[in-house]
């Protein structure tokens, strides 16, 4: 059923109860009603993918709202100014909407899986926003499956792994990681390592995909030990588990982390006393301090680029236009 044509009294009637019960639940007045009424107002919801209409006036006067939602986990919300990855990507979109007459508003969520958070998103897509960007998309992601099916338009930054929706740009961080094993091989490497971040993202999976892929196309195979993950790549340390997969005989002679991994391998290497780039021969996914000039590889992405397409995707949803899904692929720099 598509939205446009579910009310609150079809609402009710699929529900079997009041329409002042279905406006009780959607105010946030269940106190007045029961769990087996709510639970049955929730469910018809869900079915029918209803988005409460309260901007709906507001359409019908005054049209498009003009603005853009930027939704990022609240906690990557208050190191968006201190993560580079942010603000050159902030940067891209900010131009390209800026340009065009948006605005943008900043939406922190707590619990990407909370479905209050994804009603509210629904909610705001009702007149007070035209469309969302979304960051953060995990695996099978919620937000890219519902928004799809309410017709929202959105531009997830990041490959969703899902060819019926084209709404996403990004980087092949596959492809990219694929070049850097075959790199390290060529360089006479063997034992290779990687650091992935958390095993739900999209960039981890993309990473480890390539990483085990091109592995194989060498003639290795990927040893779990020298697989770290469950950390993210942005703000947690992996200092235990480099210490102990370089306190072995049998140590990497390569590895693929982030910059901020590096820096806890560069810790490791201080506590155990050896010369880092005679040991290990290092390649960063993710590198933004290159003002100085130091002895290892990295992936060049250009994020203002990837930012800008993302929101000139999501402009020409709005417009009505057919887009096209689009993968950066990242340049090895080799030192």
């Amino acid at each position: 059923m598509q939205k446009e044509v579910v009310n609150i009294s079809m609402i009710a009637d699929m529900a079997g109860v009041s329409k002042a019960s279905v406006s009780n639940y959607l105010n946030n007045r269940s106190g007045k009603l029961s769990k087996e009424t709510s639970d049955r107002i929730a469910k018809v919801i869900k079915d029918c993918n209803y988005i409460p209409n309260f901007g709906a006036r507001r359409i019908r006067k005054a049209g498009l709202s003009k603005t853009i939602g930027i939704v990022l986990k609240d906690t990557l919300l208050q190191s968006m100014f201190t993560i580079p990855f942010y603000s050159f990507m902030m940067k891209g979109i900010g131009n390209v909407l800026g340009k065009a007459g948006y605005a943008t508003i900043l939406i922190p969520e707590k619990d990407h899986d909370s479905r209050s958070s994804l009603d509210y998103i629904k909610e705001l897509s009702s007149g007070f926003v035209d469309g969302f960007i979304l960051f953060d998309i995990h695996v099978d992601d919620i937000y890219v499956k519902e928004l799809s099916a309410c017709d929202i338009p959105f531009i997830s930054m990041g490959n969703v792994f899902d060819d019926t929706s084209p709404n996403y740009v990004g980087t092949d961080y596959y492809s990219g990681s694929r070049d850097v094993v075959n790199y390290l091989v060529s360089c006479g490497c063997t034992n290779l390592a990687v650091s992935i971040g958390i095993p739900e993202s999209i960039v981890s999976r993309q990473l480890f995909d390539g990483f085990s892929d091109e592995l194989a196309a060498n003639g290795l195979s990927v040893n779990s030990n020298f697989v770290i993950q469950g950390k993210s790549d942005m703000d947690e340390s992996i200092f235990d588990e480099l210490l102990t997969l370089f306190q072995q005989d049998n140590r990497p002679d390569g590895i693929l982390l982030s910059e901020r991994h590096f820096y806890d391998l560069s810790e490791v290497a201080k506590v155990l006393g050896f010369n880092l780039f005679d040991t290990v021969r290092v390649v960063l996914y993710s590198y933004f301090f290159r003002m100085v000039e130091m002895d290892f590889s990295y992936l060049d992405i250009p994020y203002e680029e990837i930012g800008a397409a993302g929101a000139t995707n999501l402009l020409n949803l709005l417009e009505g236009k057919t887009i096209q899904p689009l993968l950066f692929k990242p340049r090895l720099v080799r030192k």
